[in-house]
């Protein structure tokens, strides 16, 4: 093992024997070599094992490990920063792939500036098979070279897939966290390389749908994000995407002990606590942020789907009150 060990790569992975060699042969051919790679193997049911395993028998940055149960998609992410060693840290989904120079320009990044604290490189979109999707300006969709095509759910969406965003880039808090909250992107963000000792001190991810985007709303209090102009991560759309998935199937990709289908709710308080937990903000930031997270659910289609529970929970508190009151016989 290398002496100077700066980097772990993070890889959470169920059933990913369809592209985590090809994941791994990339992760091995990067021109930045000081790292690890730390693999948590959600129960797969597949050729997993095998692979992982084969791998770490080869080259020894590598280190497997696997549940004993499937113990869902936001615990395994976490399990893998747990097990990881080095002061900088990343995830990779294993259906995912990287240029060549994309650790070393990121980590040249991240390493130069100390406000810094996470760095991503611009984004390309490749189908199935590997090859590169074309994005159709007028239908707001990609196109594989068999015609298939699939829609993106934004303008915003539609301009990260053609250049990078720059995402939350400025100086103060508050301008980061409503930057993050505001545009909807795609978060791939989360695949970035960032510190460490920032990471440890969110609240990671949690069993909700749309925890990634929290967890980067939360790293943006601490600090600036850096962005590589240049495209050298591949984002691969392929039908196993969770974009696919009901919110039932949602919900047990996240969590498999789930008893109820994950809501906007989650992601909703999720914000608010990240705003109530960090130290960086004064009473008026936390105001400024509190009211983002407050028009950005007003203004997205899931405020209806809120409001209607929002009414159902009151309602049921006065039932519940109400009859409490007739049965002591007040």
């Amino acid at each position: 093992m290398s002496q100077l060990l700066r980097l772990s790569i993070g890889i959470p992975v169920h059933n990913g024997e369809n592209y985590l060699a090809e994941l791994l042969d990339c992760l091995l051919t990067q021109t930045f070599r000081d790292f690890e790679i730390v693999i948590s193997d959600n129960a797969s049911t597949d050729r997993t094992a095998e692979i992982c395993l084969d791998y770490a028998n080869r080259d020894e940055r590598i280190r497997y490990s696997r549940n004993e149960r499937n113990i869902g998609a936001a615990r395994n992410f976490n399990r893998v920063f747990e097990l990881a060693r080095a002061p900088y840290f990343k995830w990779t989904a294993h259906d995912d792939l990287y240029h060549p120079t994309y650790l070393e320009r990121c980590f040249e990044t991240i390493e130069q500036d100390p406000e810094v604290v996470l760095c991503h490189s611009g984004v390309y979109f490749i189908a199935d098979d590997g090859s590169p999707l074309r994005f159709d300006v007028e239908r707001l969709c990609f196109v594989d070279n068999q015609g298939g095509t699939l829609k993106v759910s934004s303008l915003e969406s539609a301009l990260e897939a053609l250049e990078p965003i720059h995402l939350a880039e400025g100086r103060t808090a508050v301008s980061r966290f409503c930057d993050v909250v505001d545009r909807r992107t795609w978060c791939t963000y989360i695949f970035g390389v960032v510190r460490r000792d920032v990471l440890s001190s969110t609240a990671l991810h949690e069993s909700y749908f749309g925890s990634d985007k929290v967890l980067l709303a939360e790293l943006a209090l601490s600090g600036r994000f850096g962005q590589v102009e240049d495209k050298l991560f591949a984002k691969r759309c392929h039908t196993g995407m969770t974009i696919h998935l009901s919110p039932q199937e949602r919900a047990q990709w996240i969590d498999p002990d789930a008893q109820r289908v994950s809501t906007p709710v989650g992601m909703f308080m999720g914000y608010i606590k990240a705003v109530l937990r960090t130290r960086s903000l004064n009473l008026p930031g936390r105001i400024v942020c509190l009211a983002a997270i407050i028009r950005k659910t007003i203004r997205s289609e899931q405020w209806g789907w809120m409001l209607c529970r929002g009414r159902q929970a009151v309602f049921r508190t006065f039932l519940e009150r109400t009859g409490d009151k007739i049965c002591n016989g007040k």
